[in-house]
C-alpha cells in the first residue's frame, strides 16, 4: 500500500525539524527546514498530533535513497493519479487526506 512520507519527533525536535530528519531518513533527501511549507495541523482525539508540510523541489527519483525498513519504492503522481490511488485502496486515505490535497495543491499553483 502507497502512503505519504511521515514520522514521529524525537525529544528535544520541534516538528519542522523532525519532518528534515524524516525527509533525510526515509528518502535521502538534504532539505532546509525554511524550505518546507506548513500546511495543517491534525489533532486528533487520542493526543496525536500531526503538522503536515509541503516541500517543493525538483527531484529525480533515481536520485533517492530509500531507507528499506521503511520505504520500498517512491512515485510521483498528478491528481488524477492521486485520486484514483484513493478510491482503489491503493493510498493509505488518511480522514484529512482531501484538505491535505487541496492545500498541496493551492501551493503548486503558486
Amino acid at each position: 500500500m502507497w502512503g505519504l512520507t511521515t514520522g514521529r519527533m524525537v525529544a528535544g525536535e520541534d516538528t519542522r525539524t523532525g519532518a528534515v530528519r524524516e525527509i533525510r531518513e526515509e528518502l535521502g533527501l538534504s532539505v532546509e527546514a525554511k524550505s518546507l511549507r506548513h500546511l495543517l495541523r491534525v489533532a486528533r482525539p487520542n493526543h496525536l498530533v500531526w503538522d503536515v508540510y509541503a516541500l517543493r523541489m525538483d527531484v529525480d527519483l533515481k536520485d533517492l535513497t530509500l531507507q528499506p525498513e521503511e520505504v520500498a519504492e517512491a512515485r510521483w503522481v498528478d491528481e488524477a493519479t492521486f485520486r484514483r490511488m484513493l478510491r482503489s485502496g491503493e493510498l493509505f486515505s488518511y480522514p484529512e487526506i482531501e484538505e491535505m490535497l487541496l492545500k498541496a495543491l493551492t501551493l503548486a499553483d503558486v
